[in-house]
């Protein structure tokens, strides 16, 4: 369901008048351990409807059961009221659940030119993998320094988890069963552009593997225009992505 509370940056109610609308979209999916349910995260956004800007306003989780197509638990961790220091670092996605903890991940472009990213940071937190930690903000760290094992509670402090990052989306996901540990895949323009990562565990340290793009066809007055690259171990061989 759409979110309730956000505001538009005057003030207003988001979604007051046809100028904007509040919205809450999906980043990542994951079983949860133990379970036949899977945890689903999202980011909510006032999208301004006349100039195309999403302002960012909350992150949260929810539960998901497939036996029963319902959603449950829902929970809003950080909003406008704890979103306001280090905004970027706490937009998150792609969990994955690997020993104690539930890891997830966020992109940052800091310079977006013709849908290409030129710049930017990959963060990466971390929580406890249990219900009643991962609903609670001050249970999250983050990774800094840019070294595997380096953990921070202030979300200032955030590093990228790649040198030279220049994404505008992320997946990751976990390859085990093709040989390849975590995979993690950085969209770096909306052309299906893409840089490929593997590291043996959740925290790193991150390997490039390849550069590359997908094959795109024009569409709707878009050249080439390819975005929301996946990463699906089920599909997956070691030879194949």
């Amino acid at each position: 369901p759409a979110p309730a509370g956000l505001i538009t940056h005057t003030g207003l109610p988001c979604g007051a008048d046809p100028s904007s609308y509040a919205a809450s979209w999906v980043t990542g999916v994951t079983q949860i351990p133990a379970t036949q349910d899977l945890l689903v995260t999202f980011n909510s956004f006032c999208v301004l409807s006349a100039t195309g800007d999403f302002l960012p306003e909350g992150f949260g989780l929810a539960e998901y059961d497939p036996g029963t197509g319902t959603l449950s638990h829902r929970a809003t961790v950080f909003s406008l009221a704890n979103l306001g220091v280090a905004p970027a670092a706490k937009l998150l996605g792609s969990p994955v659940f690997s020993g104690r903890y539930l890891y997830l991940f966020g992109p940052m472009c800091r310079a977006l030119s013709y849908g290409r990213c030129a710049t930017g940071t990959l963060f990466e937190a971390r929580v406890p993998a249990r219900p009643g930690s991962w609903t609670q903000p001050q249970a999250y760290q983050w990774a800094s320094r840019g070294s595997p094992g380096s953990w921070t509670s202030n979300a200032t402090a955030a590093t990228s988890i790649v040198a030279g990052a220049r994404p505008s989306g992320v997946s990751v996901a976990r390859f085990a069963a093709a040989g390849r540990g975590f995979v993690l895949v950085e969209q770096t323009a909306i052309d299906g552009a893409f840089t490929v990562y593997q590291a043996p565990t959740a925290v790193g340290p991150w390997k490039r593997l390849r550069s590359g793009r997908v094959p795109c066809r024009a569409a709707a007055g878009f050249a080439n225009f390819c975005r929301a690259i996946i990463a699906h171990p089920e599909l997956s061989t070691r030879s194949r992505l």
